[in-house]
Order: structure tokens, then sequence, then C-alpha cells
């Protein structure tokens, strides 16, 4: 199992992705480049739906984690990062609806930033988190699972009046508006990361993760849509990471990705 030494301390770990049910992918041991295809869905009624492409689950752990010794090592967990995330949808009477959002954390509402759904550990009593960890105690997996998907979102159908994937423009709907294609890219940075009482951080384990979103859509006014995901439409994880991520997790910290900070929504017509 390999050891890291991390903030005056040594930890260990495997390292594992699940990119699909059942399927594990060693990143340990190379190759590990990962892919698997994207989905979509229908969601809403009939006389105002919209469409959904989804990632494929992104599961990655580092499995029996163990602190060997813990040196200045207070809180540990995940930190992805959103640096790219591009959506686009365009309608047949020639509107096109962007989103954007980028160099941002993820994490839920409810969580402490930057750590993802409040997913931290911590080696001191009243640390929060998931559990107080102790030198030379093993947590059994340290994980981060996400899966991406276009809007909608849930309680977030339109933006300031543009709909977010409807597959027509207008509600009611109006003939010719009709939804012709969704595109997008997400690129992530998932950083297993540790933390000292000083606000130090280390890096010592992240891996580059994208999601390609691009689909055709045909349909006509009161009927169920067709839609063609395109074959190079895929959830991919990369073994090679970034040149520099401790400095980009520094670069995001105090940033909110839990809001629309840095979010531009755009009706192009």
């Amino acid at each position: 199992m390999p050891t890291f030494n991390v903030l005056n301390g040594v930890v260990s770990f495997d390292r594992e992705v699940t990119l699909r049910k059942g399927v594990n992918e060693e990143m340990d041991h190379p190759p590990a480049t990962a892919e698997a295809s994207v989905t979509y869905t229908v969601v809403g009624y009939r006389s105002d739906s919209y469409v959904q492409l989804w990632s494929a689950p992104v599961n990655i752990r580092a499995h029996k984690l163990r602190l060997i010794n813990i040196g200045n090592i207070k809180k540990f967990g995940w930190v992805n990062i959103i640096t790219v995330s591009k959506r686009e949808w365009v309608y047949g009477n020639g509107h096109v609806v962007k989103e954007s959002i980028g160099n941002v954390p993820t994490w839920d509402t409810t969580g402490e930033g930057p750590w993802y759904q409040e997913g931290y550990w911590s080696t001191y009593k009243g640390g929060g988190g998931n559990e107080e960890v102790e030198e030379d105690e093993q947590v059994e997996s340290v994980f981060f699972d996400d899966q991406p998907n276009s809007p909608p979102y849930p309680d977030e159908y339109e933006h300031n009046g543009i709909p977010l994937g409807r597959l027509n423009y207008y509600s009611p709907q109006k003939q010719g508006a009709e939804l012709k294609s969704i595109s997008g890219i997400d690129k992530y940075i998932a950083c297993l990361a540790f933390k000292d009482a000083g606000n130090n951080w280390a890096v010592p384990w992240h891996v580059c993760w994208q999601v390609l979103f691009s689909a055709n859509v045909t349909t006509a006014l009161g009927q169920a849509p067709i839609v063609i995901v395109a074959g190079d439409s895929k959830t991919q994880v990369y073994s090679h990471g970034a040149d520099q991520p401790l400095s980009l997790l520094l670069s995001v910290l105090g940033k909110d990705g839990s809001e629309d900070i840095g979010k531009d929504y755009v009706d192009l017509t």
C-alpha cells in the first residue's frame, strides 16, 4: 500500500475508482484511463418536458486510509473543483441558451466548504465532519461520488425566465421552437486534501475527470422526443493529473460553489 508524507505526518491508502456499477479501475496500476457513456432522461409532463443528460456515476476512494503518523493533520477529505463547466441548448426558432461556471469548489448547500458534501474527517475532539480519527486508525473508505447532469436541476427549471433544457422554448408551446441539440463539457479535479490548524494544505492524490455532453433532439409539438446521444458523449477519468493541484485548490478557497457565483446564463437570438 503506498505511503505519503503529509503535513509532517504519514498516511497510507489504496487508490480506487468506480465509473460504472461493479467495475473498478485500480489507479495505482497504469493504464488508468476509464470512460463510460452519457445517458439521458426526459422529466416533466408532455406539455412542459425537459431533457437531461447524465454522467455515469463517478466514485473515487482512498481505500483503507491509515494515519500512520498524524503529524499536523487536523482535517482531511475531498475537495472537488470545477475548472470549466459549459452547457448550450439550441432551439429551432434561433434561441441559443448558454450556461457557464468555473474555478469554484463544489459542495452541497448545507455542508462546510470547500469539503465536498461535508465529507471530511478530523483528528481532534470537536473537529466535526464524519468522525474523529486517531493515530494509526484505519478509515475503510474516504470516498467521493458524483453524477453530474445537464439542467434542469432540482427546483431550478429556468433562470430569469430562460428555460434550462425545456423541450419547447416557450410555455405554452409554440410551433417551431423545439429543442434541437444539447452540448457541453464539465472538467473537474477531485483532490484528496489534508489541512492543518494553520490553514496549510496538502494534496497527496488527485484525479482529473470530465464529462462531454452532446445530443441531438427531434420532436414535434405535443409529442415525445427522440433523443440521440452522440458517441463521444462520455464520462472520462484520467490517471495523469494537473500540474499544480495544490495551487489550484488554494486559489478556490473561500469561493462558494453552492451558489450561482460565476454562473452565467445567456440567451442569444
